[in-house]
């Protein structure tokens, strides 16, 4: 297979962002980590403020609450991401070892 001068640029960068996300998986999996460990902080920080009757309180758990949903939620989906793509992009993978292989077939 013959590729023109933009397709094998496209390889290269899709080479070097498969590289790229295997070099920051770990940095992205503590990040999210990060994010869950702060969502439960604030999940009993919103325990305390349950038991005061104060309106204070109430305003307190009103703001923290869509916080701690954000927080959370953004850290396990993020975890899901980088554990299903841990390797790269599957269909990127894919796409690159065809290409290896028609040319090693062409040499």
């Amino acid at each position: 297979m013959q590729l023109s001068d933009t397709d094998k640029k496209l390889v290269e960068r899709l080479k070097k962002q498969q590289q790229s996300l295997i070099r920051w998986w770990w940095i992205g999996f503590v990040g999210a980590v990060i994010n869950i460990a702060v969502g439960c902080y604030g999940v009993t920080v919103i325990c305390h403020f349950l038991h005061q009757p104060e309106p204070i309180s109430a305003m307190v758990v009103a703001f923290l609450i869509p916080s701690v949903y954000v927080l959370v939620l953004g850290g396990v989906w993020l975890a899901v991401y980088l554990l299903l793509n841990r390797n790269g992009k599957p269909e990127t993978r894919l796409l690159l070892r065809l290409l290896e292989e028609s040319r090693g077939d062409d040499a």
